[in-house]
């Protein structure tokens, strides 16, 4: 991956905990993968972050003791971390 890295989101940061899960994939179906997500209609919004500033891929734990298998791509970044391309514009 390059140094900056442009990940996805629907709905809002996760403020409670500070950190949030993104996908890298542009086109990941959050209401149809995502029970919480289901009717919501939220669009997936982009955001920027730099690859260093990844804290974990659940993804990555498949066939790691309880590891899981998703399709997400999923990755846990620190909220204050992540850049929303939208509201650059």
């Amino acid at each position: 991956y390059p140094e900056e890295i442009t990940v996805y989101r629907a709905g809002k940061l996760n403020q409670e905990d500070g950190v949030s899960s993104f996908s890298l994939n542009p086109n990941y179906d959050a209401e149809t993968n995502l029970p919480w997500q289901k009717g919501k209609g939220e669009p997936l919004v982009a955001y920027k972050v730099k690859k260093s500033n990844i804290l974990a891929s659940p993804d990555f734990a498949e066939g790691i003791g309880r590891g899981r298998v998703f399709d997400e791509d999923e990755v846990i970044i620190d909220n204050n971390l992540v850049t929303n391309l939208q509201q650059q514009q």
